[in-house]
């Protein structure tokens, strides 16, 4: 994504933060067009928590979860 000009960033939330003030605060700071999740059975909810949280920070981005 990078070589055709793309911004690119990695959250780990469980590294980075583990606040949601933390996360809202890196969504903004980044204005991202696109967000995506990894997500497994363990970490269905809290992905899509977050994925909730970041459609209320940037309501125009798309969210890909997977």
């Amino acid at each position: 994504m990078q070589q055709h000009h793309h911004r690119v960033a990695v959250f780990d939330f469980q590294i980075q933060s583990n606040t949601v003030a933390g996360f809202q605060d890196h969504l903004r700071a980044g204005q991202y067009e696109v967000v995506g999740f990894s997500v497994t059975s363990v970490t269905k909810e809290n992905t899509l928590s977050l994925a909730r949280i970041t459609r209320e920070v940037l309501p125009q981005a798309k969210i890909i979860i997977g």
